[in-house]
């Protein structure tokens, strides 16, 4: 058999593998921890080739320091070590395994597997699972009575030491001189047995765990309990004196001077693992005939979490412990010296780990829970339960839960009524913080869903013990703090400028406030977190503060000036930005997003709704929105266009569109309006996409402030590295600048509101705005006014004199621009009159097709019946007198397909184009009779032709 495998099967695989060797001719020994057995097997056979005899620890070891049983980490087998030979226990190998196949007979013992030493015999009885040593201990020290017993002679050294050492099979043993095989009785690997059946056949039933030790793997309740007590030496005293304690340790302290070694030892044991330890090993060993200070406290301190089981004590002084009413019911003394421990103020302040690499940890005061409930000392919810009736023990703690869980405030919400917010903190994600309606709490069912969902799992009747324990603290808050407005919108808090809502905090003038995540904005509120490095946020930014970047500064001054668009009382600025890619746009949209959290989860892209756009629209309320690609026409198609002009007129608006709540008998809540800057991205201009869709579509670029970016880095720069660089840490350093910015706003909101309006009075005059460029003129001005802050409080360095006159050339061009792209009346005329060309009788006015006059042009494709049904007869023309005779009609149609003014455009014809109504037969001149109809008749002022 392979000493790998065997190796495999009788130790544990988790913590250190120890391998002891020594070289019996020298008397030279060494002893060395590894951390994987073939590290361990390979330093065995390393020492056999030298002719050292090589042993292995018959247990893992938590650390690599030494090998004493109060470091064992797990144990994964039972043993004997039969000694074999002239004097010894045994004659030979042969009489020893027959007595041991006996022993195993008569006491039902499963047959176990066994090593040729060279001279004796080594006897493993493998386990299905790695066990603790706690839980070991009195197996083995059951083992070992009933071997004593019994009379059956193995050497007591091992059995119950589990920090022994036994040969390494397929070694060799080299004692006396001689050199002789270490090998495995069988070709099969040994078969492992359940822990709890054997500890059944050595006697007893199987071992409970006292509470406060470690179990066999790990136990959240159970490590609770633990971390929430501690052992003190006085207590056991009082349980003692009282009736309720251990006799053993009476019998110890009133026999000091006769008492055992061993007693005296098992004593020291108990003693020792208390609180008040130090004291107590000299309380119960001054009359021992042994006893000196020195060693005693060097006997206790080797016994430091080694607490003695009951068996042991019943080992060393019988008849004793078979009086206790506790006995089989606990394991060892030390379980009556245990005190649960309420947490102080001072244990409730803990800190919470970061999430991420680039975070910080943080500090949480976790307020005292409502009675009779209390948090314990290593965290938790606890109870304190009375003894049963027939009980004559001590009140016992009740874990409700092993998590610190706690509920934080009350909470108004328009949509669900009172709200109640909960904190639960898990050991690996930090601190989860979700809230609930009162009408999930009351239900039980709809209670252990919310619970499910956030993480606590609650079966049978911890249902009803949790929901009682919430209702404990909906009652305390109601009793003590009144309910707030849950906050459904990020963004300024009312109209005073004195509170602003940022993820979960509100941000005040001095400080803080906590902003539980209502209902609205559960799943946006983790995105407005500080992460990274501050320091790599400010250079980020400041990256841009170069010459011919004035574009990029003004998109970092969006971040900054949308919480400052409510100020100017204008509402709403949509800014898009379009141009080629590579161009630095997204990047720069991150920078200006990340001023206040995560500017990739923050941003909506082309994949997103308009619903879902608006719906983030109405949560960021005062925070800029960023879109990226936002004019992907080739896959959202000529609809995108409709798109666009909803787009533009809802974000001006600020208001989502009224619909009704799901019950479908009142209106859904609409929080305040929104009043932010939208920045969008795309690859295609927006004005663009607006005319195709209406012929003057400037109301809507009036709100729309557009921008083409050019690409301004070169390859000969060389800061394509820096710039990719750029974007990916735009994605890992955000969120540290927002709350100190708006901090400032708040504190010096009269000179901030003086000075946006400042600005934007020399904006308007400088680049000629006036009444329908309000939109443009609000958000630059709340733009430059966020940069001139933004430097003020040391967030940019940028050259603002720059910024402000790029902005005023920006606002000229894009006036003139518009300005432009108004039409005339006989322009409109002029395009209606191009996209039915075919639909008009061209003809001269004197033209008499029935006379035989000659045509300036034949009709009759015009007139002829059989042509496409979709054509239509919607007007005349007349080369020789410009004049046009239009059908009103289509015309109508026409104009209202473009949003054109069909009412105000024919009266400015009127005026302009010596326009009139009247009565008019179209066909006039050809063979077609038809009816004279009411049309409008325009002279235009030059021919179609020209």
């Amino acid at each position: 058999m392979k000493t790998k495998d065997f190796l495999q099967t009788v130790l544990g695989d988790e913590g250190y593998y120890c391998i002891w060797a020594k070289n019996y001719t020298t008397g030279r020994y060494d002893q060395h921890f590894y951390p994987t057995i073939d590290d361990a097997v390979a330093a065995a056979f390393d020492k056999d080739e030298i002719e050292w005899n090589a042993f292995f620890a018959l247990s893992t070891f938590k650390t690599d320091e030494t090998r004493a049983a109060n470091n064992v980490q797990w144990v994964k087998a039972f043993f004997f070590d039969l000694d074999c030979g002239e004097g010894k226990e045994f004659p030979s190998q042969s009489v020893a395994i027959k007595d041991l196949q006996a022993f195993c007979k008569r006491n039902k013992l499963p047959q176990p597997t066994m090593v040729n030493s060279g001279n004796g015999v080594h006897v493993y009885w493998p386990l299905k699972e790695q066990v603790c040593r706690e839980d070991w201990q009195p197996v083995a020290d059951r083992l070992k009575k009933l071997c004593v017993d019994q009379g059956f002679p193995v050497d007591p050294s091992r059995t119950a030491d589990a920090a022994s050492i036994l040969r390494v099979p397929n070694t060799h043993n080299y004692k006396n001189g001689n050199k002789k095989k270490v090998e495995v009785l069988g070709v099969s690997l040994p078969t492992p047995l359940d822990f709890d059946e054997f500890a059944m056949a050595v006697g007893g039933g199987t071992i409970p765990v006292p509470k406060i030790y470690v179990p066999r793997g790990p136990d959240p309740v159970l490590d609770a309990l633990a971390g929430s007590s501690e052992n003190k030496f006085s207590t056991l005293i009082r349980k003692t004196v009282e009736g309720k304690g251990c006799a053993q340790i009476a019998h110890i302290i009133k026999n000091q001077d006769t008492m055992s070694e061993p007693l005296w030892r098992a004593g020291l044991s108990i003693a020792i693992n208390c609180v008040d330890g130090d004291k107590a090993i000299h309380n119960i060993s001054r009359k021992h005939p042994e006893y000196s200070e020195e060693d005693t406290v060097r006997k206790a301190e080797r016994l430091i979490d080694m607490p003695y089981r009951c068996t042991k004590f019943d080992e060393f002084n019988p008849d004793v412990c078979a009086n206790c009413p506790l006995f089989g019911k606990i394991g060892s003394p030390i379980s009556l010296a245990r005190e649960f421990i309420e947490a102080t103020e001072e244990d409730n302040e803990v800190e919470i780990p970061a999430k991420t690499p680039f975070q910080q940890p943080a500090t949480v005061q976790i307020p005292e829970y409502p009675a009779p409930y209390y948090r314990g000392k290593g965290g938790g919810v606890f109870i304190l339960m009375p003894p049963k009736e027939d009980d004559e023990g001590e009140p016992e703690p009740k874990l409700i839960y092993h998590n610190d869980f706690y509920v934080t405030r009350r909470m108004m919400d328009p949509e669900l009524g009172e709200m109640v917010s909960f904190a639960l903190h898990m050991p690996r994600d930090g601190v989860r913080e979700f809230v609930a309606p009162l009408s999930n709490v009351t239900s039980r069912e709809e209670f252990r869903k919310t619970m499910a969902m956030n993480g606590i799992v609650l079966m049978k009747g911890e249902v009803d013990l949790m929901q009682a324990y919430v209702s404990k603290w909906i009652n305390k808050l109601q009793y003590e703090t009144n309910a707030t407005n849950a906050h459904l919108q990020f963004g300024w808090v009312g109209d005073t400028y004195e509170e602003f809502v940022l993820g979960e905090r509100v941000i005040g003038a001095s400080g803080n406030d906590y902003n539980p995540p209502s209902s609205k904005l559960t799943g946006l509120v983790e995105n407005f977190t500080c992460t990274g490095s501050r320091d790599r946020q400010l250079e980020m930014i400041n990256f841009y503060d170069k010459p011919n970047f004035e574009l990029h500064q003004f998109i970092i001054g969006t971040g900054y000036g949308s919480p400052l668009m409510r100020i100017t009382g204008m509402g709403s600025l949509a800014v898009h930005m379009w141009g080629g890619s590579g161009v630095g746009k997204t990047t720069a949209m991150y920078l200006a997003t990340g001023l206040a959290g995560d500017p990739e989860k923050l941003t909506l892209d082309k994949a997103d709704t308009h619903n879902s756009r608006m719906n983030r629209a109405e949560r960021y309320k005062d925070l800029p929105l960023p879109s990226d690609e936002m004019t992907d026409i080739d896959k959202k198609g000529a609809r995108y266009e409709a798109d666009v002009s909803d787009y533009v007129y809802q974000i001006v608006n600020g208001r989502q569109k009224n619909r009704l709540a799901s019950n479908g008998n009142t209106e859904r809540f609409r929080g305040e309006p929104w009043s932010f800057i939208a920045l969008s991205t795309g690859n295609t201009s927006m004005w663009d996409l607006l005319v195709r869709k209406k012929a003057t579509p400037i109301a809507e670029m009036q709100r729309l402030f557009e921008i083409r970016v050019d690409k301004l880095i070169q390859p000969s720069d060389n800061l394509k590295e820096t710039t990719d660089e750029m974007f990916r840490d735009s994605k890992l350093h955000y969120g540290w600048l927002m709350e100190e910015y708006i901090r400032y706003v708040i504190n010096n909101k009269e000179e901030v509101e003086t000075t946006l309006r400042q600005v934007q009075r020399k904006i308007d005059k400088a680049a000629g705005l006036d009444q329908p460029n309000r939109f443009w003129s609000a958000g630059c001005a709340a733009i430059l006014t966020g940069l001139i802050y933004a430097r003020k409080i040391g967030h940019i360095s940028y050259n603002l004199e720059g910024v402000y006159k790029w902005t005023v050339a920006m606002l000229r061009e894009r006036k003139a621009f518009v300005d432009d792209i108004g039409s005339d009346v006989e322009s409109i005329i002029t395009d209606y009159m191009s996209e039915n060309y075919g639909s008009f009788l061209r003809i001269d006015s004197g033209i008499d097709l029935r006379k035989g006059d000659d045509p300036l042009m034949d009709a009759t494709e015009v007139l002829n019946p059989d042509r496409d049904a979709g054509a239509k007869l919607v007007g005349r023309y007349e080369p020789d007198t410009n004049k046009v005779y239009l059908l009103r009609k289509p015309l109508r149609d026409w104009m209202t397909d473009r949003q054109l003014n069909y009412s105000a455009t024919i009266g400015d014809a009127m005026k302009e184009l010596n326009g009139k109504v009247m009565k008019k037969r179209l066909t006039a001149g050809t063979s077609m009779a038809m009816p004279a109809v009411d049309v409008v008749v325009l002279q235009l002022t030059k021919g179609v032709d020209g």
